[in-house]
C-alpha cells in the first residue's frame, strides 16, 4: 500500500515545516498564537487552491472542455519558448488560445493541409476522410488502400494520423465522433458557419477543401465501400 513511503515523505517535508515556521518570528517580530494560526490558515487555503486550479479553470472555460485540444496548446507553449529561451511561459495566456471545436479542427487541417498543397493530395485526403466518415466505424487500413491505392494512401496517412489514427488491428478510426461532425456536418450549425466561412472567399482556400466533405462526397464513399464489400464476397469481379 506504499504506506512506508508516505511515512518517509511525510517525514522528509515536516524538516521543511520546522524551517518555515521557526523563520516566522524572524519576519515577524512579536507573533503571536493567534497571528501564527492565521498565517497557517492562509498557507492551507492557498495550497488548497493551488494556481494550476485558476489553468484549470480558464483551459475548460476557453476551450468548452475539449481537451482535445491539450495538443494545440502543448505545441503553442514548446513555440512559445522556443522563441523566448530565456522567458517563462505565462499560463494565464490560456486566454488567447483558440476556443472550441471549430478552431481546433479548422487550426489542425489548416496544418495538415496548409497553403501551397497540391490539388491532388487534397483530393486523396478527402476520398480518406470521406470513406472513414462513411464507414462510422473503425474501417480497416485495407480496405482504404485497396480502394485509393497504395501511393495514395500512404501519402495521405501520416498527414491525417492525428484525426485518424491506426488501431493495434490496422484500422482507422477518429480520435472523435465530432471530427466527423465537422467535417460532414451532422451539426447544422457547424455546418452553416463552415458554409459562410469558404462563401467568404472567391479563391478556393484550403478551408474550403477540406472544412466539409460534400454529400456528393459521402455517396461516392458508401459505392466505393457497397463495391468492396460486392468484391470480397464475389458477387462481382474486382477491377
Amino acid at each position: 500500500l506504499h504506506l512506508q513511503g508516505i511515512i518517509n515523505v511525510k517525514k522528509a517535508t515536516h524538516v521543511h515545516y520546522e524551517e518555515i515556521r521557526s523563520a516566522i518570528p524572524a519576519y515577524i517580530p512579536g507573533v503571536t498564537p493567534e497571528t501564527s494560526d492565521a498565517i497557517q490558515d492562509f498557507v492551507i487555503r492557498q495550497l488548497k487552491s493551488p494556481q494550476t486550479d485558476f489553468i484549470v479553470d480558464s483551459l475548460a472555460e476557453t476551450i468548452g472542455g475539449v481537451f482535445l485540444q491539450a495538443r494545440l496548446i502543448e505545441d503553442e507553449i514548446k513555440d512559445f519558448l522556443k522563441k523566448n529561451p530565456n522567458e517563462k511561459f505565462d499560463l494565464r495566456r490560456a486566454k488567447a488560445f483558440s476556443s472550441g471545436l471549430d478552431a481546433y479542427y479548422k487550426t489542425n487541417f489548416q496544418r495538415i493541409f496548409p497553403e501551397g498543397t497540391t490539388k491532388e493530395i487534397r483530393n486523396e485526403g478527402d476520398e480518406f476522410m470521406a470513406l472513414v466518415c462513411s464507414a462510422q466505424e473503425p474501417l480497416l487500413g485495407t480496405v482504404i488502400e485497396k480502394i485509393v491505392g497504395e501511393e495514395a494512401f500512404e501519402r495521405v496517412k501520416g498527414k491525417l494520423s492525428l484525426l485518424f489514427p491506426s488501431g493495434s488491428d490496422g484500422s482507422i478510426n477518429t480520435t472523435h465522433k465530432s471530427v466527423v461532425d465537422y467535417l460532414v456536418g451532422d451539426d447544422e450549425t457547424m455546418r452553416k458557419k463552415v458554409v459562410e466561412d469558404c462563401a467568404e472567399s472567391d479563391e478556393p482556400s484550403v478551408d474550403e477543401r477540406v472544412c466539409l466533405l460534400s454529400s456528393e462526397m459521402i455517396q461516392a464513399a458508401h459505392v466505393q465501400l457497397c463495391q468492396y464489400c460486392l468484391e470480397v464476397v464475389g458477387l462481382i469481379e474486382s477491377e
